[in-house]
């Protein structure tokens, strides 16, 4: 699919998860009636997460969802396809949710996949009122071979 077949309200903003969030309260800021949605990984949102009381600050009540393997994704998956195994990579994450609630968001963790349909239209209606922070918690298997 080419980004020309993509609606208009419907579009990534960044390929680098480190700058959705920062980019997503910027987003909603100047088109105020849209919904906006952020999506990053535990590892990218702990580089950003100052962020979050910033939005609620300023009334920029996005929709962000952070997947939670507590693994820096990327870097695994680097370490691992280059030199077969990794150093640094995976450690203990803090509970998301807690801490969007502690910055004047709501927090929503999910743990079960089956819930995640209803936490995000939980997610979507909150956003009417304060951002919102969904915490996908997600296996760290998986991670694709370059």
């Amino acid at each position: 699919m080419s980004t020309d077949d993509i609606p208009a309200d419907i579009a990534a903003l960044s390929y680098e998860d480190a700058r959705d969030e920062l980019t997503a309260i910027v987003a909603k800021l100047e088109y105020p009636q849209r919904d906006v949605v952020a999506l990053a990984g535990d590892g990218a949102f702990l580089m950003t997460i100052g962020d979050l009381p910033t939005a609620a600050e300023y009334g920029a009540n996005i929709l962000m969802v952070v997947h939670n393997n507590s693994t820096f994704g990327q870097t695994y998956m680097q370490q691992t396809n280059i030199y077969g195994h990794t150093f640094g990579t995976t450690f203990k994450s803090p509970n998301f949710a807690q801490y969007a609630e502690a910055s004047g968001c709501k927090g929503i963790r999910v743990s079960d996949a089956k819930d995640l349909p209803d936490a995000m239209r939980a997610a979507q209606a909150a956003t009417k009122t304060q951002p919102v922070l969904v915490e996908v918690m997600v296996s760290s298997e998986n991670n694709p071979k370059l």
